[in-house]
């Protein structure tokens, strides 16, 4: 036991001393090379950070989404808060009533026709035909004028665009064209650039 104490005894002071030894090696190597040791490669450390800033961006926005009230509110309230949207029942009623049972509206030319912007066209809509909130729908559709010989689904699709063109409101072409589908007619193809 004593031949033991004596050997680590004896061992700490030169393992100490190798220690300094490859201490002062080391340091003496940096300062007289400039190179370093080993060279990480860009992509080892690129790509990590990458994918991290990906992912906290990712967690950020849906922080925000569930953070936000408005996630929370149901859909029907969520559409209550359009002050300017117009009653899709009072609308199917009158179109109905003046266009029969046969009467449907296509959603794609109503919507695309309803989001585009007045001041973007060179035509300019009179405001008489321009929908107000509380206008009589017997006033908006009194300046549709049909047109002779035109039937089936030509003749919606242009009721389809000046409902539209009159009323400016996407949503209630949607809500319309639920309510009243165009038989056997599927998604239209996107409107052709002039």
């Amino acid at each position: 036991m004593n031949l033991r104490y004596i050997c680590t005894l004896s061992l700490v002071p030169t393992l100490y001393m190798v220690l300094v030894l490859l201490l002062e090696f080391v340091e003496e190597g940096l300062t007289q090379n400039a190179d370093p040791l080993f060279e990480l490669p860009v992509q080892l450390v690129g790509f990590p950070v990458i994918v991290l800033s990906v992912r906290l961006s990712q967690f950020a926005k849906k922080l925000a989404y569930s953070l936000s009230p408005s996630t929370y509110r149901s859909r029907s309230r969520r559409d209550t808060f359009q002050p300017l949207a117009i009653d899709a029942e009072l609308a199917q009623k009158q179109i109905l009533s003046e266009f029969g049972s046969q009467a449907c509206i296509l959603e794609e030319p109503c919507r695309v026709h309803a989001s585009r912007p007045l001041n973007g066209s060179n035509r300019r809509i009179p405001d008489e035909i321009t929908a107000k909130p509380h206008a009589t729908w017997s006033e908006v559709l009194s300046n549709y004028k049909v047109q002779p010989g035109i039937g089936g689904i030509k003749q919606w699709y242009l009721l389809s665009l000046f409902i539209g063109d009159a009323t400016r409101d996407p949503l209630l072409c949607k809500h319309l064209a639920k309510r009243m589908p165009c038989p056997g007619v599927g998604p239209l193809p996107p409107p052709q650039p002039r």
